[in-house]
C-alpha cells in the first residue's frame, strides 16, 4: 500500500515534470544551433557563456530524474541517521514544477545540521504527500504559501508542514485520518495519502496529526533526533 501510494503521487507528478524538463530541452536546442553559429564566427567568450547554461540546464535535468528514481524504488525499514534539511530540499525540487507553476511562496525554517532517527525515501513520502495535499487545498486561494518548519523539543524534531488554504471543516477533522476519506473533489483523491503517511510516522517512532494553523491546515510529526558525536 505503501508503494502503491508513492506510484500514485508520481503519477500525479509526471505531467508537470516532463513540461519541466522539456522546457530545458527545447532550450538546449536553441543553445546547440546557436553555439555553431558562434563558433564559425569565433566568438569564443559567447561559446563558453552558452556552453556554462547547457552544463547548468543538464544538471537540474540530472537532479530531478535522479531523485524521482530514489523517490519511486521500494525501501527497507530503516532506522538511520537522516538529514532533515536535505529531505526537505529533495521535496521541493521534485515539486518545483507545481510551485512554479502555481506561484506558490515557499517558506522553509529548518535548521542545516538537524538530523532525526528514519529511512530517507520515507520520510520524503510523507513530506511529499503532506505538501501535496497543502497545494490541493491552496488552489482556489488568492495568498499560496507553503511553510515546512521544524524544531527540537525534549530529543525530538518536531515537523510541521502548513499552508494558506481555507482549512478543514470541524466535522472532517476526527475523520481525516480514516481510509479512503477525502475531502477533495471526485477523482483527485482516493483518501489514502494521511493514512499512509500516519502509518509511515508511526512505523519510524513518532505521530502524525493536523490542527488548524495561522490561516489554513497544519500537519506536524515528531521524530527522534540525532546528533553527531564530536570526537575531541
Amino acid at each position: 500500500l505503501i508503494q502503491a501510494g508513492k506510484l500514485a503521487v508520481l503519477g500525479q507528478m509526471s505531467a508537470g515534470i516532463s513540461h519541466e524538463i522539456n522546457q530545458p530541452l527545447t532550450a538546449l536546442r536553441a543553445l546547440s544551433r546557436n553555439t555553431l553559429l558562434l563558433l564559425e564566427g569565433g566568438r569564443t567568450k559567447a561559446v563558453a557563456e552558452n556552453l556554462k547554461s547547457v552544463d547548468d540546464m543538464v544538471e537540474r535535468m540530472g537532479r530531478i530524474t535522479s531523485q524521482l528514481k530514489s523517490f519511486a524504488r521500494k525501501t527497507r525499514t530503516a532506522a538511520d541517521p537522516v538529514d532533515l534539511a536535505a529531505a526537505v530540499r529533495n521535496v521541493l525540487l521534485l515539486l518545483e514544477h507545481r510551485l512554479s507553476a502555481e506561484q506558490v511562496e515557499v517558506r522553509v525554517e529548518v535548521p542545516d545540521g538537524t538530523q532525526v532517527q528514519g529511512d530517507i525515501n520515507r520520510l520524503e513520502q510523507v513530506l511529499v504527500n503532506l505538501a501535496t495535499n497543502a497545494l490541493d487545498a491552496m488552489a482556489a486561494s488568492a495568498c499560496r504559501q507553503l511553510s515546512v518548519s521544524a524544531e527540537e523539543h525534549s530529543g525530538r524534531v518536531w515537523v510541521r508542514v502548513e499552508d494558506t488554504g481555507p482549512g478543514i471543516e470541524p466535522a472532517h477533522m476526527k475523520r481525516l485520518f480514516e481510509p479512503f476519506f477525502t475531502t477533495k473533489p471526485a477523482g483527485q483523491g482516493l483518501g489514502l495519502g494521511l493514512v499512509i503517511s500516519s502509518k509511515i510516522v508511526s512505523e519510524l517512532g513518532g505521530n502524525l496529526r493536523a490542527q488548524p494553523g495561522e490561516a489554513g491546515m497544519a500537519f506536524e510529526f515528531d521524530l527522534l533526533a540525532v546528533h553527531k558525536e564530536v570526537h575531541v
